[in-house]
């Protein structure tokens, strides 16, 4: 029992210490303490058992925090060349080339990759809701799989604006809430797709295929269907269908 009392009271008589030293140091004008090297807890320019005493305080006793450590001339010249490397890859508009990759069975839920280039890459099974894949390039891609009872390739919520996906393959792809303004969907295939409410302005789906494709509550405002073979599409609830031009007959009009 003896022990504990005097460790507590050298334990409060080292912190009163520490913060006397940081009043004085400040009162005098000088600097809050900072530390070059990882240990210097207190930043008195040593490591010795006072950092160890100094951090016990702050753990158990309320005692202030670790100072800051400096920032050594080596981190800032790494930082500023990462900072360089940086700024040169956004300047030159710099996109990840995935071409004919195999994404099979892939989890990529909220993925950041816009503008990627995917062409003819396979997503068999693949999961990518809520993606940012703006501007991306999916030409020729196999989106699902072609048979009624595999699992389904999940998008729902992904965004697509602008992306190129001429001849791409979408095969019982669920894409409720998709976003694919003004995309590039010329002579894609898209086989009981499942496109509940998604976003369709201005997409040119010339002489697309939808087969059996689910449209419910779709917007395909200004959308451009021209060729396009609806056999078995279901547009009910879709705003600004244009089926003029259009082939096979749907299952459900809008």
């Amino acid at each position: 029992m003896k022990r504990i009392v005097v460790f507590a009271l050298v334990l409060n008589a080292a912190l009163l210490g520490v913060i006397a030293h940081q009043l004085v140091a400040i009162a005098g004008g000088g600097a809050v303490p900072t530390a070059d090297r990882n240990g210097d807890v207190n930043g008195d320019a040593r490591l010795d058992m006072s950092d160890a005493i100094y951090l016990l305080l702050h753990i158990f006793r309320g005692g202030p925090g670790p100072v800051a450590l400096a920032d050594s001339p080596e981190v800032l010249e790494r930082l500023g060349a990462l900072e360089a490397g940086l700024a040169e890859l956004q300047a030159d508009h710099w996109t990840p080339n995935l071409a004919g990759y195999n994404f099979n069975d892939g989890q990529m839920d909220l993925v950041r990759l816009p503008g990627v280039d995917l062409q003819r890459a396979s997503l068999q099974r693949v999961s990518l809701r809520s993606a940012d894949l703006r501007g991306a390039n999916l030409s020729d891609a196999r989106i699902g799989v072609a048979d009624r009872n595999a699992p389904r390739s999940r998008l729902e919520g992904v965004n697509l604006q602008n992306a190129i996906m001429q001849n791409t393959h979408l095969y019982y792809v669920h894409m409720a809430l998709a976003n694919l303004e003004q995309a590039d969907l010329r002579g894609a295939l898209i086989q009981d797709g499942y496109l509940n409410r998604a976003v369709l302005t201005g997409a040119d789906l010339r002489d697309a295929r939808l087969f059996n494709c689910y449209l419910g509550g779709a917007d395909l405002t200004d959308a451009d269907l021209r060729g396009a073979n609806v056999s078995g599409a279901d547009f009910r609830g879709a705003i600004g269908v244009n089926l003029d031009g259009t082939v096979g007959t749907p299952a459900h009009m809008p």
